[in-house]
């Protein structure tokens, strides 16, 4: 993917499997791992 934009470069990352930090933190949270508010704290921009 040459001179793709980091749109592109997510959006085929996710094509094939790719989870994301929030989806991820939001399992974690609904098994227990860790909870909503440290998801807020370290995804937040």
């Amino acid at each position: 993917m040459r001179n793709a934009t980091s749109k592109e470069i997510e959006e085929k990352a996710k094509s094939v499997g790719m989870t994301t930090m929030i989806e991820d933190g939001f399992y974690k949270a609904l098994n227990g791992l860790t909870t909503l508010e440290e998801l807020i704290r370290v995804t937040k921009d």
